[in-house]
């Protein structure tokens, strides 16, 4: 267990797990609360980059390079998580907002009966009640696993990299 802990990978992806349940907690939050798609993803993203940010400085890239201002981390971080927020807003808009009926015809999601098993049950019901809510949450656990592979290679390689070490 305590290897785990060292490993940079496994402590990413425990970490990059965690912000997408953040994410996703407060995207659901806010459209359960009248947000559209745009807003909902546009707060989700910030609190998620904020929470991001935090966990890989303090807990996976630890042996980055510490000469480095935080300051420039943290504008170098947001810059590289801007581009998975871009990659978010634009699959958002073409697969739930503009193309949503067409997915949910694709999939034969109307077919489901929403009515029984864990479709209908709470807190299950918020987030997969409906053709168009199962839509909305597959493309949302799609974009993430996108977006985390993006952020591991940007905050591993850019943003975190690690010091040349004098020999």
């Amino acid at each position: 267990m305590k290897k785990l802990f060292q490993n940079e990978i496994a402590l990413y992806l425990i970490f990059g797990v965690a912000t997408t349940l953040v994410y996703i907690l407060v995207r659901f939050f806010m459209l359960s609360v009248g947000f559209g798609t745009t807003g909902a993803v546009n707060i989700a993203q910030i609190v998620a980059i904020l929470f991001a940010f935090i966990t890989n400085k303090v807990f996976v890239f630890t042996k980055s390079d510490k000469s480095k201002n935080v300051f420039v981390e943290f504008f170098q971080f947001v810059l590289g998580r801007m581009s998975g927020w871009v990659l978010d807003l634009l699959i958002s808009y073409l697969c739930i907002e503009a193309g949503a009926n067409f997915f949910i015809s694709l999939f034969h999601l109307h077919a489901l009966n929403y009515q029984k098993g864990i479709f209908s049950v709470k807190p299950f019901s918020s987030f997969i009640g409906s053709a168009e809510l199962v839509n909305q949450f597959f493309w949302t656990l799609v974009i993430q696993v996108l977006i985390i592979s993006l952020n591991y290679l940007i905050s591993k390689f850019i943003v975190f990299k690690q010091g040349k070490t004098e020999e």
